[in-house]
C-alpha cells in the first residue's frame, strides 16, 4: 500500500470503484439523502415525484446502483417489490394539464400544491358511478352520506339493477396455504373452465420441475438432522466398545446409520443444500433439470432418502405430493413432457400463494329445485358464478385491503385441512405455529370481519382422506385446541374414528361461529382432489345461497323459515359433544333431499345412554 500525500484526498478525487457513482448525479443524491434524514421526506414527495421521474431513472439505471441492488439481500429495509416499481418510474405522465393526488381517506389535492379540496366520497357522483361499475366503497363513507333518501334510493337501485343486468354469484374461497383453495381453484376450472392454453401449460411444467427438486432439498435437510440424531444415539456405544481415543474421528468417518447416503451424492447434496440455503435456487431450477434428472432419481431411490420420507410426518414443511413427483422425475424432465390434469392438480405454486385468482364459469342447472325456473323452451337458466380465491400466509391483515371490495359476495367458504392438526405452520412472523389454530386464528378474523356482517359462511373440511389415514397413529389432542376429545368405540352406525373426529372439528368451529355471530354456520366434507367431492360441494354451495335468497326475499311478509339460520344450529355440551335439533323448519320440498344429504341433522343421545358415552356422535 503506497501512501497519498495529503490525507487521503488524492484517492477520494481519482479512485473509483463499482459501487462509485457518477459526479453528476452527487447534487440529487446527497440532497434525498439530507431529506430523508432530517424528516423533510414528504414535504417534497410525491409532489415533485413527476420533476424528478427522469433523473431518479437515470440514477437506477447507474451501474452503481445496478451493483448495489445486486446485494439486495443484505439491505434489510428494501422491500421486494422495489425494481418492480423503479423499472416504471420514467412512466410516469408528464403531459400537460392538472394532476390530482387522492389520499387513503377520501381527500385529494391538486399535485404540488398544499390545498386539500373535498373528500371524494362526499361526492353523490363518485357514489353513483361506483355503484354502477361495482367499484368498492370504504365502509365508513358508504352510510355517512346517506341521510338524503333520494341519494340513497338512486344508490340501491343501480347496485341492484347492475347486479341483476351481471347475474353474477361471487363466491369467496379463504384458506391458508396448503389447505387445498389452490386445488379447489382448478378442479373447478377443469368443471366448467376453459383449458389451459399452451402458455399457460409450459409455465405449469416449469414449475412442477422446480418444485420436484425443492421437495428433495428438504428431504435432504432433514436426512442430515436424522443421521446426527441417529450417530449422537451411536456414539456413546462405540465409545465403550472401542474404547476409543481418538476423540471420535474415526467414528465420523466409518460409522453408518439408516440415515447416512453414498458418499457419492455429497458433493451434490451439499451444493443443492446451499443454494437453497443462499436463495440461489431460482439461478439454477427449473433449467438444470434435465442436467441433473437421473441423479436426482438415484438419490431419491436411496435407502437413506427412504428412511427419511418414512418419518414424513415430522416433516412439516414437505407437501404430501412430494412422492408423486419424484417417483417420475425422469419423465418430467424430458423437453416433450405435458403436464396432465393430474399433475397440474398436484403441483403447487401454479395460483398466487398470497393475493387474488378469480374464475368466472356457468353451467346449466339441471336439478330438480329449479325446475320453476325453466323458460319457455324448457331449459333451465344458466347461472352465472365467480369464484374469488384469496390465499392467505398466515396473517389476515395483510390481505385486509381487498376484503371492502367483496362485500356483495353471495357466500364466503373457508377451507381447512383436517390433517393440519400436528402440522407447522412457518408464516407468522417466522415463528412456528399450529397449523390448525392458525386456520382458528384466520377463520374467526373473517367472521367478524364487517363486509361478511350479513353472508353466510361453509366452512370446507378438506383432506378427510388424509385426515383418515394420519388419525390412526396421530392422536387429535396433539393440538392443544382438541385437547378434550375422547373418542368412543362405534356405535350403531359403526363410526369410525376419522369420522368421529370429523364431527368433533366441526362442532369447533360451529361452537366458536355461533358464539360470535348467533347464526348457523355450514360444514362440508371435502376431499379436493377428487372432482366429484368438489362438484358435490359446488351442489351444496349452491343451496346455501338458495336459502339464503329466499330466507332474505318475504315478499309478501310470510317468512320462507320459521327460523333465522338454516335448519339446524348447535347446541354445545362440553361434558358431550352432541348436536340438538331445534325446532325443524320445512325446506321446500323439491330440495330437501339435497340438503339432507349433506346438512342431515345429528340426533339427540338419550340421557340415560349418556352414562356409557361420553362423547357419542350419532347421525341419522
Amino acid at each position: 500500500m503506497v501512501p497519498i500525500e495529503g490525507g487521503g484526498s488524492e484517492l477520494d478525487k481519482s479512485t473509483q470503484c463499482i459501487y462509485s457513482l457518477k459526479p453528476k448525479f452527487k447534487h440529487f443524491c446527497d440532497w434525498l439523502l439530507d431529506i430523508t434524514a432530517t424528516g423533510n421526506f414528504d414535504h417534497y414527495f410525491p409532489a415533485s415525484t413527476r420533476e424528478y421521474a427522469s433523473l431518479v431513472d437515470q440514477i437506477w439505471k447507474d451501474p452503481a446502483i445496478q451493483e448495489t441492488y445486486k446485494r439486495r439481500d443484505e439491505l434489510h429495509f428494501l422491500p421486494d417489490v422495489s425494481k418492480y416499481f423503479l423499472d416504471q418510474l420514467a412512466k410516469v405522465q408528464c403531459q400537460q394539464g392538472t394532476h390530482f393526488w387522492l389520499y387513503d381517506d377520501g381527500s385529494y389535492e391538486e399535485e404540488g400544491q398544499n390545498n386539500i379540496k373535498g373528500n371524494i366520497w362526499g361526492k353523490a357522483s363518485t357514489r353513483f358511478l361506483s355503484s354502477l361499475f361495482c367499484l368498492p366503497v370504504p365502509h365508513e363513507h358508504a352510510h355517512s352520506h346517506g341521510s338524503n333518501n333520494d341519494t340513497s334510493t338512486l344508490l340501491s337501485s343501480s347496485m341492484a339493477l347492475n347486479s341483476d343486468h351481471l347475474g353474477l354469484q361471487k363466491i369467496m374461497l379463504f384458506g391458508l396455504e396448503g389447505s387445498g383453495t389452490s386445488t379447489i381453484f382448478k378442479q373447478v376450472r377443469f368443471l366448467y373452465g376453459d383449458k389451459f392454453n399452451a402458455e399457460e401449460l409450459q409455465h405449469l411444467k416449469l414449475r412442477i420441475q422446480s418444485n420436484t427438486y425443492k421437495y428433495l432439498s428438504v428431504l435432504l435437510e432433514w436426512r442430515e438432522r436424522f443421521e446426527e440424531e441417529a450417530l449422537m444415539e451411536v456414539k456413546p456405544l462405540y465409545l465403550g466398545n472401542k474404547e476409543s481415543v481418538l476423540g471420535g474421528s474415526e467414528l465420523d468417518k466409518s460409522t453408518q446409520c439408516v440415515y447416512s447416503l453414498k458418499p457419492k451424492f455429497k458433493h451434490f447434496c451439499d451444493w443443492l443444500l446451499d443454494i437453497t440455503a443462499t436463495g440461489n435456487f431460482d439461478h439454477y431450477f427449473p433449467a438444470s433439470t434435465r442436467e441433473y434428472a437421473s441423479l436426482v432419481d438415484q438419490i431419491w431411490k436411496d435407502p437413506a432418502i427412504q428412511e427419511t420420507y418414512k418419518r414424513r410426518d415430522e416433516l412439516h414443511f414437505l407437501p404430501d405430493v412430494s412422492k408423486y413427483f419424484l417417483d417420475q422425475v425422469i419423465e418430467l424432465s424430458r423437453n416433450d413432457y405435458e403436464p396432465s390434469e393430474t399433475d397440474i392438480l398436484y403441483a403447487g405454486g401454479v395460483t398466487p400463494s398470497n393475493g387474488l385468482s378469480c374464475l368466472d364459469f356457468s353451467f346449466v342447472d339441471q336439478s330438480p329445485m329449479y325446475e320453476v325456473h325453466d323458460d319457455d323452451n324448457g331449459q333451465s337458466p344458466s347461472i352465472k358464478y365467480q369464484l374469488i380465491r384469496m390465499s392467505l400466509k398466515g396473517e389476515l391483515h395483510n390481505s385486509w385491503k381487498w376484503l371492502d371490495m367483496f362485500e356483495d359476495a353471495r357466500v364466503v367458504i373457508h377451507c381447512v385441512s383436517l390433517s393440519d392438526y400436528d402440522q407447522l405452520s412457518p408464516h407468522y412472523n417466522n415463528i412456528a405455529k399450529n397449523k390448525m389454530l392458525a386456520s382458528r386464528d384466520t377463520f374467526e378474523s373473517l367472521i367478524k370481519h364487517p363486509s361478511f356482517a350479513n353472508i353466510p359462511f361453509v366452512l370446507f373440511l378438506n383432506k378427510y382422506d388424509s385426515f383418515e389415514d394420519k388419525i390412526a397413529h396421530t392422536p387429535l389432542t396433539v393440538c392443544e385446541w382438541f385437547h378434550d376429545f375422547e373418542p368412543v368405540k362405534p356405535y350403531r352406525n359403526h363410526q369410525t374414528l376419522a369420522n368421529q373426529a370429523y364431527y368433533y372439528v366441526a362442532m369447533k368451529f360451529k361452537e366458536m361461529y355461533v358464539s360470535i355471530t348467533g347464526r348457523k354456520l355450514f360444514v362440508c366434507q371435502s376431499m379436493a382432489r377428487k372432482r366429484s367431492s368438489v362438484e358435490d360441494g359446488l351442489k351444496y354451495i349452491r343451496e346455501v345461497i338458495k336459502w339464503d335468497e329466499e330466507r332474505e326475499e318475504d315478499v309478501y311478509g310470510i317468512n320462507v323459515y320459521e327460523e333465522e339460520d338454516s335448519f339446524y344450529s348447535t347446541q354445545v355440551d362440553y361434558s358431550t359433544i352432541k348436536m340438538i335439533p331445534e325446532k325443524k323448519t320445512q325446506p321446500s320440498q323439491k330440495r330437501k333431499s339435497l340438503l339432507s344429504e349433506y346438512d342431515a341433522p345429528i340426533k339427540m343421545i338419550p340421557e340415560k345412554k349418556l352414562n356409557h358415552l361420553k362423547t357419542e356422535i350419532v347421525t341419522e
